[in-house]
């Protein structure tokens, strides 16, 4: 996400200085970057938007396109845009295909001068192929072949893997201007205004001077190019494209300087434009690469970038373009004046432009458009399609099922700035100086002071942000105390200004700059993606307990993975099944409601286990009524375990069982019980039991107090029993049952009496009489079936009714 930027009058008068623009290939990662000196670091999304300097030739093959400009040579192709130094200043001749860029230079008409052949492979690195170049007037290729032609030593062929010679024709002193070549074996030669095909050991002419063609003259298939007073004709059919014919826009030329063939296309470059355009087989304009437009994928001031999945959406001052695979779509429905943020919510994209909110569906049309009392400049959403948008100090949430926005947080300060992690589960603010962090319920969970010069900024799965701070990416990684001073990444010196950072679920990087989208792998930035923790640490025996210490602590999912939390309370005591260490940190695995999660050691005090206050127990029956409910040994304690009657190690024990019981689990510094469960062993087995289930072995137990079944009822349709704590009206309400419910009575339901004592959950309780019912029908469930019924028969006498009528109505016709 980016931050607010200031408005400046200069961007409407910069409009007229975009004068080079890009649109060649579709929307793709490209696998390099620009570079000069070295292989860069980076890879550019390719937009139509491009600027040339001064570009002289161009070169076309294998589905890639090289242009000769001012001293570098820059490569569109499969693989995306590449700049490279030529190490020349002048180019006479350029070729390109999967094998290579292969360039002619130091070629002149005037003087004597050394000619010199440079060879590239396609990542821009010079190769060592040595060929000899002396007086040769041009270069072509074909497959694994470079033809050169020279009065001197002829026309000769080469191999591309080792520059090895293949093979020599008959001297060239006839043929001394410029050659093309197609296929393996067909070469066709040009002299003054004839063209020549040299095909084996023949050498027949093919137009015998009936047409001028000069010097730039290129073959696909049988078809000829060459330029004639300025316009691409195409020999024995006349002018093919003409020089500011009838095209508008884009797809004239006014000053062919170089032309190529290749791929069923046309490529000429217009150096009135410096821009290359691009026409079909049928004289069609398909596109250009380099000049001011309009066109879809242009990237005129980008503002704002989301990336998911394989789809890209950068925000602009046109427009919104959706990039993937295939090609840029737009946003539909309204114009785009002022965009701040845009974000990907599921199959929905979500834009702020002009103060305003606008939902898009998955067509990329207008949905809805949202208000917020102060404005709403930034939008995020987390994984669970959750949307969060910020207006003045406050945030508000929309989840993935509802229509509207509701309240959510309140900043200190005016939010400037609005992200979630990589995970989509934590909330980032910035506001003022301060960047905090906010679990899924709105809990502060960690901060940090914002840097200066911040345009935007990211967080990864561990909790590491990267603030995008002038040409630098600034890196704070989480630790268990906060975050760790800056690491600083220099962003590349060729591009003016960046002004959006975003990451990808793969750990990519996205930059917006200039009026491009340029990606850093994961590696670059050593960005974490998920957790490469993996815990191989056995249970502690025997399990232990822990007390939370520190005012909160946070339990992950994985030691380095800060975006499944658990934010756990002072006081709170945990079952811990081991000691973990990770990075250099030692972390206590327990158990949480959302599952096994790690927390710092340091948050926390370890219990010791207790001495066993009798050495054999014997299990304390429960009963309902007349049924007697036997004792569940597990194997753990754990407290979860027997809330959500998970199964246990041993079922339903007799009070003639006998187990030895080993210890306490956890006692405090004084000795007393913190958890409520025993140690014990039966039959040999290892297993825990609740305190309140046993008794020692050496005591009688007491006579149990019988137990019957009943059920609540409501005094009228959809009104709830009280369960009191004490046998008063107005005392303390524990609890409040539905009509029907279940409940367990200590003794016998007298409607003599106000209260009846009653078994909820563990606790002693209080339900008045009235509202007792022991068996049969519930009042409110016999009110629902009156008014059941009474809704039926009411049905039933309106179709009667209804009937009655229409037939009285065609008496009365007749």
């Amino acid at each position: 996400m980016r931050l607010p930027k200031a408005k400046s009058a200069i961007l409407p008068i910069a409009l007229s200085f975009l004068l080079f623009a890009l649109i060649f290939v579709q929307c793709i990662f490209v696998t390099q970057g620009r570079a000069y000196a070295q292989e860069a670091p980076y890879s550019e999304l390719i937009t139509d938007y491009f600027s040339f300097n001064a570009p002289t030739r161009i070169a076309a093959g294998d589905g890639m396109v090289a242009v000769f400009d001012k001293g570098n040579i820059v490569l569109f192709g499969g693989e995306g845009r590449k700049v490279f130094s030529a190490g020349v200043t002048k180019c006479n001749e350029l070729c390109v295909s999967e094998k290579g860029i292969f360039l002619l230079a130091g070629v002149s008409e005037e003087e004597e001068s050394e000619t010199v052949i440079k060879c590239f492979d396609l990542t821009g690195a010079e190769r060592t192929l040595s060929f000899p170049t002396e007086s040769v007037t041009d270069i072509a290729l074909s497959g694994n072949t470079l033809f050169t032609l020279s009065p001197l030593l002829g026309l000769k062929a080469y191999s591309l893997t080792d520059g090895s010679e293949t093979d020599a024709f008959v001297p060239g002193k006839q043929y001394l201007g410029y050659m093309d070549v197609c296929g393996e074996d067909m070469v066709f030669l040009s002299w003054l205004k004839g063209i020549f095909r040299k095909q084996g050991d023949s050498v027949v002419s093919i137009n015998n001077g009936e047409e001028e063609i000069g010097s730039d003259f290129a073959v696909c298939g049988e078809d000829l190019f060459y330029v004639k007073e300025g316009n691409i004709c195409r020999y024995g059919k006349g002018v093919f494209l003409q020089k500011d014919g009838a095209q508008t826009a884009d797809a004239t030329f006014s000053y062919a300087t170089d032309f190529a063939v290749a791929n069923g296309r046309v490529y000429v470059l217009d150096a009135a434009a410096s821009a290359v355009k691009i026409y079909l087989e049928d004289k069609t304009f398909e596109k250009m690469i380099g000049s001011y437009g309009k066109e879809m994928g242009r990237l005129y001031y980008p503002m704002a970038l989301s990336v998911k999945g394989d789809l890209i959406a950068v925000a602009d001052g046109r427009r919104v373009s959706v990039f993937s695979k295939e090609a840029p779509r737009a946003l539909l429905g309204r114009s785009i004046s002022d965009p701040t943020d845009v974000v990907f919510a599921g199959n929905k994209v979500y834009l702020a432009d002009d103060g305003g909110l606008y939902e898009y569906g998955a067509d990329l049309s207008l949905v809805q458009d949202y208000s917020f009392a102060e404005g709403c400049r930034f939008v995020a959403a987390g994984s669970d399609g959750r949307v969060f948008a910020a207006s003045g100090k406050n945030v508000y949430r929309k989840g993935a099922n509802e229509e509207y926005f509701s309240p959510f947080i309140t900043a200190d300060k005016t939010v400037d700035g609005l992200n979630v992690g990589m995970g989509g589960k934590i909330l980032y603010l910035l506001a003022g100086t301060t960047l905090t962090a906010y679990s899924q319920e709105g809990e502060r969970i960690g901060s940090l002071e914002r840097p200066e010069r911040v345009k935007s900024f990211a967080v990864d799965y561990c909790g590491n942000v990267f603030f995008l701070a002038g040409k630098k990416v600034l890196r704070y990684a989480r630790t268990l105390e906060g975050y760790s001073s800056p690491e600083t990444f220099d962003l590349p010196a060729e591009y003016d200004e960046f002004t959006d950072l975003v990451l990808d679920g793969e750990g990519r990087v996205y930059l917006l700059a200039d009026h491009n989208v340029i990606v850093y792998q994961k590696a670059a930035f050593n960005v974490c993606v998920d957790s490469d923790f993996t815990d191989e640490v056995p249970n502690a025996f025997p399990l232990f307990v822990c007390e939370v210490t520190a005012e909160r602590t946070i339990a992950y999912a994985a030691p380095d993975n800060f975006e499944d939390i658990v934010v756990i309370s002072k006081g709170q005591k945990l079952l811990c099944y081991a000691s973990v260490w990770n990075a250099g940190d030692e972390y206590l695995r327990v158990e949480t409601e959302k599952g096994t999660r790690y927390i710092p050691k340091g948050d926390a005090m370890i219990f010791s286990e207790g001495e066993a206050p009798f050495a054999k127990a014997r299990c304390v029956l429960s009963g309902v009524g007349s049924n007697l409910v036997g004792v569940d040994l597990y194997a753990e304690p754990s407290k979860l375990a027997v809330q959500k009657g998970r199964d246990p190690l041993y079922k339903a024990l007799g009070e003639d069982a006998i187990l030895t019981v080993e210890s306490v689990v956890a006692v405090d510094e004084s000795g007393r019980d913190v958890w409520g469960f025993y140690r014990v062993s039966y039959q040999g087995v290892n297993a825990y039991v609740l305190k309140e289930d046993v008794m020692s072995a050496d005591d009688e137990p007491d006579p149990m107090p019988p137990v019957y079944r009943a059920k609540v009822s409501s005094s009228s349709l959809g009104k709830t029993v009280p369960i009191y704590k004490e046998p008063s009206r107005s005392g303390e309400v524990v609890a409040r049952l539905t009509d029907g419910s279940k409940i367990y009575l200590l003794e016998k339901c007298d409607k003599n009496k106000e209260f009846i004592m009653v078994l909820y959950g563990e606790e002693v309780c209080y339900v008045l009489s009235e509202n007792i019912k022991e068996g049969g029908l519930s009042g409110g469930q016999i009110l629902a079936i009156v008014l059941t019924v009474v809704a039926a028969v009411g049905s039933v006498l309106t179709i009667l009714i209804m009937r009655a009528n229409k037939k009285h109505k065609r008496y009365r016709k007749e």
